[in-house]
């Protein structure tokens, strides 16, 4: 058994690679052998590895699984070759981002703030021809957003900027916070779909990162956590010391102050938009993702 921290498998000309501390140790698919430890494993490997029974093992939380009962998934596989397959990755990953900005722009209006520099990056966004280039656009158009909503937020707050590790005022720390809740939520809704939240399609897989559960988050931050938090700073809602405090120049929140967050954040979720609630949309287009991961419909 090899025992390695940080390992990376990888599939080159019909065989195993394995990097492990700067070292490379060439293995055989069909060749017995079990590598404990924490790694990670090549888009490509696992691809290869659903066309054959690997005999490779690796021990997870303590127990020895096969490689081929780790990656059995179908789901996993489909997703696996949308991201290999760049027309069609691209197509959901120009979705993704065509409906975050839209509710960038819901959100901006209902404030009563400009949403056009954001149909500007809109326009951008439909000519881009690689996910980096949507990325870039993604977040040209994010740093405009809260640009926008720096005009709404009383300057006591000292909303300079989005900070996040760590965050530098309470109206960044509370998105923070919001974030997280919302990301639980999205999880919940992918999974329930079958599909495996470690392969998005405009955040790049790494390691253990949920990227499809960031992916369906991104569209919904705008119409959840943001309408959920800006408004309890625009009234003025949020007390210093109460719902927040600074230490070592991070601003935290306080039981009551996630308390006040989750407690809008919830509220929001059962607001109905388009006769349904928001909560039930982001059900929804968790189903138009896997709908399109298993080729029952097109994404639009």
């Amino acid at each position: 058994m090899l025992t390695c921290y940080g390992y990376m498998l990888s599939v080159r000309r019909g065989g195993i690679i394995l990097s492990c501390r700067g070292e490379r140790k060439s293995l055989r698919i069909d060749q017995p052998i079990t590598i404990a430890g924490e790694g990670a494993i090549t888009i490509n490997l696992i691809r290869e590895t659903s066309k054959t029974m690997s005999s490779l093992i690796l021990m997870v939380g303590g127990k020895p699984l096969p490689l081929h009962s780790i990656l059995r998934s179908e789901s996993l596989r489909r997703q696996v070759e949308i991201i290999l397959n760049t027309p069609k990755r691209l197509k959901i990953a120009r979705w993704i981002v065509r409906r975050r900005m839209e509710a960038l722009i819901e959100c901006l209006e209902a404030l009563l703030l400009d949403g056009k520099p954001i149909i500007e990056c809109l326009g951008k966004a439909a000519g881009s021809y690689s996910v980096q280039s949507l990325l870039a656009v993604e977040a040209n158009a994010t740093i405009e957003y809260y640009q926008q909503l720096r005009r709404r937020i009383p300057s006591t707050y000292e909303f300079i900027e989005r900070t996040r590790r760590p965050p530098r005022d309470p109206v960044s720390s509370s998105l923070n916070y919001g974030n997280a809740i919302l990301y639980k939520k999205c999880h919940q809704a992918i999974l329930e779909e079958g599909l495996d939240p470690r392969v998005g399609f405009l955040h790049n897989p790494y390691r253990n990162r949920a990227s499809l559960t960031l992916d369906l988050a991104d569209i919904f931050k705008p119409l959840v956590v943001d309408r959920a938090v800006i408004p309890l700073f625009t009234s003025k809602t949020m007390k210093p010391g109460l719902h927040y405090k600074m230490k070592d120049g991070e601003t935290l929140l306080t039981g009551k102050g996630k308390m006040k967050i989750l407690k809008a954040i919830r509220l929001r979720l059962k607001r109905s938009r388009e006769k349904q609630s928001i909560w039930r949309e982001i059900k929804l287009e968790a189903n138009r993702i896997r709908k399109y991961v298993w080729g029952e419909a097109d994404i639009r």
